[in-house]
């Protein structure tokens, strides 16, 4: 889809501000969905992830010339496979991962109602990936953010539901988790999508923070003292403990003793 230089307007004078990309992992991810990839953004927080994947969805939408009609913008509220704790219904549980999306797309129009104005008017829609299965979604740009918050299942739900004239934008990072290793689908969702040439896969780097300087400080500090501690724990060498007489533990292993006569 070819980029449009002037700005485009929907409905009660919504006007859509110009963005252009900050970083080259950002001109990587606006060039992979105007080339027709579906891009997955991977990388530090404070890169512009989430807020680049909903503009080029409603720059996509705003354009009356391209076969978009409607931005969902979906994540796994993690809390959702155990949402007794919050009140309401559940859409009223999920609510609350809402709200950085309706504060970019405010941003975006630059009015505080903008969001709540699309949402009625059906332009713009956010869910959980419980709501997505069975479903098949067209003529929409599928923006799915916190990918690394999904399981294998979760994921292979969503990028099933692409329908007619639907694209999808994935974004994610590996070391913002709220899930354990084992629960998280990423790492096996990234070796399949290196597989396919619909994706393209971009790497937000700590170059790519654009959020706060001192943002970005911290990143870079966090990332080397994690790296420091990976080291550490690598070339440590084994732990060895004598218990008592008849057994030591090797890496928290038990083993036991045996004497052995020497001729």
């Amino acid at each position: 889809m070819a980029r449009k230089s002037k700005q485009n307007q929907v409905q009660q004078s919504l006007e859509l501000k110009y963005i252009v990309p900050k970083t080259p992992a950002q001109h990587q991810l606006f060039e992979a969905f105007y080339d027709g990839f579906h891009p997955i953004a991977l990388g530090s927080a404070g890169t512009g992830k989430s807020f680049i994947s909903v503009y080029l969805g409603l720059e996509s939408v705003f354009d009356t010339h391209s076969p978009y009609k409607k931005l969902t913008i979906c994540r796994s509220a993690v809390s959702s496979r155990d949402l007794g704790f919050l009140p309401g219904d559940e859409q009223g549980k999920i609510a609350i991962y809402k709200r950085p999306y309706i504060q970019i797309v405010n941003e975006l129009l630059g009015r505080s109602d903008g969001f709540e104005i699309l949402e009625k008017k059906g332009i713009i829609e956010f869910t959980s990936t419980s709501f997505l299965r069975g479903t098949t979604i067209n003529d929409t740009v599928i923006f799915l953010d916190e990918m690394q918050n999904l399981s294998s299942t979760e994921l292979h739900t969503v990028v099933t539901r692409i329908g007619r004239d639907s694209a999808l934008v994935l974004a994610g990072d590996f070391f913002q988790n709220d899930l354990s290793a084992e629960e998280s689908g990423l790492k096996e969702f990234y070796e399949i999508a290196k597989r396919v040439k619909g994706f393209k896969i971009i790497n937000f780097q700590e170059r790519d923070i654009v959020r706060n300087p001192f943002i970005k400080d911290y990143i870079i500090a966090k990332n080397a003292v994690e790296k420091e501690r990976k080291e550490r724990k690598q070339f440590s060498g084994h732990k060895i403990e004598r218990n008592y007489l008849n057994s030591i533990t090797i890496n928290g292993k038990e083993h036991e003793i045996v004497e052995m006569a020497m001729n």
